[in-house]
Formats: structure tokens, sequence, C-alpha cells
């Protein structure tokens, strides 16, 4: 997650900071985007694509490993 929003920032990710309340994936993860640090402000089509990119992370993980492993551990 991290990751990226310092690609759409255009920051080094270790500079960056995302409060996220909730689970992992899916609907159950927040991402409080208004307490990101450094500050930033984000566009509604960044916003559309972080979101979807949060959400989905934990599916990305899992294709990633093939199906081998726990996405969870691995995040």
């Amino acid at each position: 997650m991290v990751i990226v929003l310092a690609e759409v920032m255009s920051h080094n990710p270790r500079e960056v900071v995302v409060p996220v309340v909730g689970g992992h994936a899916i609907v159950t993860i927040l991402p409080l985007l208004s307490q990101v640090k450094p500050p930033c402000s984000f566009t509604q089509k960044e916003i559309e694509y972080l979101t979807d990119r949060m959400e989905n992370g934990g599916i990305e993980v899992v294709k990633a490993k093939a199906g081998a492993g726990s996405a969870t551990l691995s995040m």
C-alpha cells in the first residue's frame, strides 16, 4: 500500500506513512488518506486508483504467489 501511495505522491516509500483501520483487503480495509504523511492531496481519479489497488492488494499477492502460502503474511 505504501509503495502505491509513494508512486502516486512521487515520494520515496520510506518517507510515506498511511494509517489504516480495519482488515487487510476488500471492503474491510480503510486507509486514512487524509492522514497520509507527508501531507498530500489526491485527485478523484487518484483516489479511485488508490482505493482499487488497496482493496485488491491481497488478491494481487495471492496471484503473484500462485496460491502458495499466505498473502497476509507475505504483505
